[in-house]
Order: C-alpha cells, then structure tokens, then sequence
C-alpha cells in the first residue's frame, strides 16, 4: 500500500540532506551518496538532495549518473540556485 509523502518524512529528508553534506564535506562519499540517495526517496522535491547526490557522484567519477542527478535537480527547482 502506497501512502502520502507526511511532514514528517519531509522533515526526515531534511535531516538526511545535512548529514549527508557533512559526510561530503568530510571526503566521505559513498556515505554521502547513500545519504543523499535516501533523502531524495524520502523527499523527491529536495532539490538540494538532488544538487548535493549530482555533485557527490561527479566527485567520485560517475559521470553518467551525476548528469541524471543533476538534471533531476534543475527540473525540480528550475529556477533555484545553490
């Protein structure tokens, strides 16, 4: 049974995206890329989640997925700016 995205996974994601940064900022990428890819299932819409996936992946030389994130993130929040 599929049920409605709840503030609280919104808030959830939030949290997720943060330690994610910081274990980005740290070197940490696969951690960083597990984080990020659980705060964009958890909130599809988080377009940083989405910047910060597309710029991890870059980092760590994959390429083809980090266009795919990154694109994602530009049709989420065309207009934003990180």
């Amino acid at each position: 049974m599929l049920r409605q995205k709840t503030r609280d996974d919104r808030m959830n994601a939030a949290e997720t995206l943060a330690f994610a940064d910081r274990l980005h900022t740290a070197g940490k990428l696969t951690e960083a890329i597990a984080q990020y890819r659980e705060a964009v299932r958890a909130d599809p819409r988080l377009y940083l989640a989405w910047y910060g996936l597309g710029c991890a992946l870059y980092t760590a030389a994959a390429f083809a997925d980090s266009v795919t994130a990154l694109r994602r993130a530009t049709t989420t929040a065309p207009t934003a700016r990180p």
